[in-house]
């Protein structure tokens, strides 16, 4: 007995981190088998061409110089390449990374909260209420927030690295913390009040920094200064300043920033204070979680009072006790300090507050709750049972809600019924759920969901948008234009509403009224591909090639993966004789999508235009395996064989193009003229006049082409030039 005591206290740490990974992997694992939801998951992976491409240089490189979700977060970007690199593009990929990450974050919290305190079990509960709670849900599982269990990753390692410094004087380990620290800011800007979490650090546990707490070791009194400890975090709050920087600059490029006039500073203040309230309230009692709160226009009185009672008097709790229970105060600023950045003063997005918000900050909760806990169990003598019965239980009843909540982000439907459920006037989740509905073709659901955001939120652009596009996909234009311009007046700098009015007038042959809206939307984004295309799409339909030209060419310089832009301007360059630049945009767009049918076809057709016949025949073959119903691609490598006298072959593909359009009679045209060529002149004629009754009617080819010679002068062929 006495033995196996000695194993399991020398093995004690990893059998505990085992159980914390696995059972924080099993509370979660239904999760990977999510959908993803169509809040931001399209952007950060579902439809993002470059994080589908895996590590290649041009992904990349734009993974270091985009802002895309008003944000500049490489190493996220490079953690969903990864993803797809080494374990494919699926929502089950992403979703396990994240559960993998969060599962590593709760073992890390408590080997870091054990290496600094030496305490093992009010580390354990620590991990397991942050591994557990409901909470963090949102942080998890849903795809688009791999920042957040990424950048904690990156967190939780500064600090053990810090720790280690400061207890060893361990340069590298210093220099560890600056690097892990740097790549945190790079993963998300959040990170930036970590410098002051390190200040806490050398107060408590650490002991580094007296402020008239008991100094827990004698060895590092020495270097209780403000001076050295501030010293030492210069490096680290330079880096917290470039972030702030870039982060403001990358936000404002994106418009993500609220103005004072849609979210005054006085609500603001009053939003930060009864969100720290609230946040608290759902550390506690987490009930009615959504994945957005909306941002109430006003806060009641006993709201505001009862969140600055409560705030001051956990304030006063934590200074009171600090000489007796430093970590209290340590817990406590821990809480306050780390939601500075997302308590809404700077305003980013239209929610009031987020569940992902709290997947640090709580931490300082547990922190100070389970010391706190710790020391009135020693204080007070209770018994040891009784004592983790308490903690037991809590965690056991957090693990039952989480089990019990995470299934609703199963899919969006799921997802934004309970949202709106649980929320009042919730015109996001409105405006998704509609979003969701007209994804499936059911426009009516679409547009009753769309007026209850409207209903919610009468400035709601959004959701004015998406009713023009749902009436435009219900084939009622004049209703979308109308929803449109609505659009533009609650949001006069929309590029993308100009866009689609542009596309709804070309609908209606109003083509110069469309170009004129496709050229505003470029006056407000010069960067926006798509504007650049339809103003293409405009001027060639309008005759005018050159300037067509350069907009289509600007288009796919904005966006390599536009296949929209990238095939008409080949085409142009083919037009004007310019066939090797028609060859390499087209080579340039199939090296980006491999797998795009259209431009594989249009690559064989050009080789074919050369009279590169059997390059273009691969071309042809390779567009069929990619799309076995592509009429042109059938009907290109059916002209080779046919060209190349292989008549059976071709006779197999104009069959089967016969069997695919039935309507058009232009298959069963050359199938006849592959029995003429066959001299089978029952069957050639047999299928000249199906085409002819199927409406072919170009009779001078019938009467000229030298692929019927062979049945031109028989009777029956003279009866059938009788239908004209």
């Amino acid at each position: 007995m006495a033995k196996r005591t000695l194993i399991y206290r020398s093995h004690r740490g990893l059998l505990i981190s085992v159980f914390i990974f696995f059972g924080t992997l099993a509370l979660y694992w239904p999760s990977i088998s999510y959908d993803y939801i169509n809040i931001d998951d399209a952007d950060y992976a579902a439809q993002n061409l470059y994080v589908k491409q895996g590590f290649t240089k041009e992904a990349v490189i734009w993974a270091f110089t985009t802002t895309k979700r008003a944000n500049w977060h490489p190493v996220t970007w490079l953690s969903y390449m990864a993803d797809v690199q080494f374990m494919g593009s699926s929502a089950r990929t992403h979703h396990l990374v994240n559960l993998l990450l969060h599962a590593l974050n709760a073992v890390l919290l408590f080997i870091v909260l054990r290496w600094m305190t030496k305490a093992v079990w009010p580390s354990l509960i620590t991990a397991l209420l942050f591994a557990v709670h409901p909470l963090n849900i949102e942080s998890v599982v849903w795809i688009a927030e791999r920042k957040n269990v990424l950048s904690t990753l990156f967190w939780l390692l500064v600090m053990w690295c810090y720790s280690s410094y400061a207890v060893n004087k361990d340069v590298k380990a210093y220099l560890s913390a600056l690097v892990l620290f740097a790549l945190g800011l790079m993963t998300k800007p959040m990170l930036v009040t970590l410098p002051c979490v390190l200040l806490l650090l050398d107060f408590w546990p650490l002991g580094r920094l007296s402020l008239g707490a008991k100094v827990r070791d004698h060895r590092i009194s020495a270097l209780k200064n403000w001076g050295l400890l501030m010293g030492e975090k210069i490096p680290f709050f330079i880096l917290t300043a470039a972030s702030c920087i870039v982060t403001f600059w990358a936000q404002h490029i994106e418009g993500a920033v609220k103005s004072l006039e849609t979210f005054p500073l006085t609500l603001r203040i009053v939003n930060a204070l009864v969100s720290y309230a609230l946040y608290l309230q759902k550390i506690v009692w987490p009930h009615s979680l959504a994945i957005f709160y909306p941002y109430p226009s006003h806060y009641q009185g006993w709201q505001i009072t009862g969140a600055i009672l409560l705030l001051t008097a956990l304030s006063y709790l934590a200074l009171h006790t600090m000489k007796r229970h430093p970590y209290v105060l340590f817990g406590w600023l821990w809480y306050l300090g780390t939601l500075v950045p997302v308590i809404g003063i700077v305003q980013v997005g239209d929610q009031a507050m987020a569940d992902r918000y709290a997947y640090i900050p709580a931490i300082g909760v547990f922190i100070s709750v389970v010391w706190g806990v710790q020391a009135l169990i020693r204080q007070k003598g209770i018994n040891l049972v009784a004592a983790a019965t308490a903690p037991g239980l809590a965690i056991a009843a957090l693990a039952s809600v989480t089990w019990h909540q995470t299934p609703y982000w199963q899919n969006s439907q799921t997802l934004l019924r309970h949202a709106i459920a649980v929320t009042k006037d919730n015109h996001l989740a409105h405006n998704n759920l509609g979003g969701e509905y007209a994804q499936k073709g059911e426009f009516d659901k679409a547009v009753r969901h769309y007026f209850k955001a409207l209903r919610a939120k009468p400035e709601y652009w959004k959701a004015q948008y998406n009713l023009g596009l749902a009436m435009d996909r219900m084939g009622r234009p004049t209703d979308a234009l109308d929803h449109y311009y609505k659009t533009l007046q609650l949001k006069p700098d929309y590029d993308e509403a100009h866009i689609n009015i542009g596309r709804t007038l070309a609908e209606l042959d109003r083509w110069g009224e469309a170009r004129d809206h496709f050229r505003k939307a470029i006056h407000i984004n010069p960067r926006n591909a798509s504007a650049h295309n339809n103003l293409a799409t405009a001027l060639a339909r309008q005759g005018r090639m050159q300037e067509a030209r350069t907009h289509f060419q600007q288009a796919v310089d904005i966006d390599p993966y536009m296949e929209s832009a990238i095939i008409p301007l080949a085409m142009i360059h083919a037009h004007q004789g310019e066939i090797d630049a028609a060859q390499a945009v087209l080579e340039a767009g199939y090296r980006r999508l491999p797998d795009n049918a259209s431009i594989v076809y249009e690559l064989g057709r050009l080789h074919h235009q050369r009279g590169d016949l059997d390059q273009a025949a691969a071309n042809y073959r390779k567009a069929i395996a990619l799309s076995p119903q592509n009429g042109e691609a059938l009907n290109g490598l059916a002209r080779i064989y046919f060209q190349k006298q292989q008549y059976e072959e071709a006779l197999r593909l104009y069959l089967k193009l016969s069997q695919l359009f039935p309507d058009h009679p232009e298959a069963d045209y050359n199938i006849a003229c592959v029995y003429a060529r066959q001299h089978q002149s029952r069957n050639a004629l047999t299928w000249l006049r199906q085409a002819i009754e199927k409406g072919y009617r170009d009779w001078e080819q019938i009467k000229t082409d030298p692929d019927l010679e062979s049945i031109r002068h028989t009777p029956e062929f003279e009866k059938l030039m009788r239908y004209r």
